[in-house]
């Protein structure tokens, strides 16, 4: 996983673990990860480890504004900012546009398994596998 500053919009403390990055490189990604998120929140209910990401270029008042604007509040803490001011990220999951959320499994600073783009009905049978696993 590429080191980068990660800003949690609740002010909390970043934690080191096994997590679900439901993300995205842009704001408007939100369609596609709205798609993960609920499918997540139906058969994970409240996993606290599955988390949404928005990674940014600069992480600023702007960019914090915004996600705060978007990000209801009793999910806050469970959201973060994710700086990429070399595109490190970008270059490892490798978006086709600006607006492709895409979702991936974050263990022992690796991503064990990514898709990109909404859940197709076998994405989420193979990413559902995969986090029961860990769960």
């Amino acid at each position: 996983m590429p080191a980068t500053q990660i800003v949690s919009l609740d002010g909390s403390e970043i934690r080191d673990r096994t997590e679900v990055w439901v993300a995205g490189f842009a704001f408007s990604a939100m369609a596609d990860q709205g798609v993960w998120w609920r499918l997540f929140q139906s058969d994970f209910v409240n996993d606290q480890r599955v988390v949404k990401v928005f990674i940014c270029s600069h992480v600023g008042k702007n960019e914090l504004d915004t996600a705060l604007s978007l990000v209801p509040p009793s999910e806050a803490s469970r959201a973060y900012l994710v700086s990429d001011l070399n595109a490190v990220w970008r270059k490892a999951i490798r978006p086709e546009d600006e607006g492709q959320g895409f979702t991936a499994i974050i263990e022992n600073g690796k991503i064990p398994l990514a898709m990109i783009g909404p859940p197709t009905e076998e994405a989420w049978e193979e990413f559902h596998s995969e986090w029961l696993l860990r769960t």
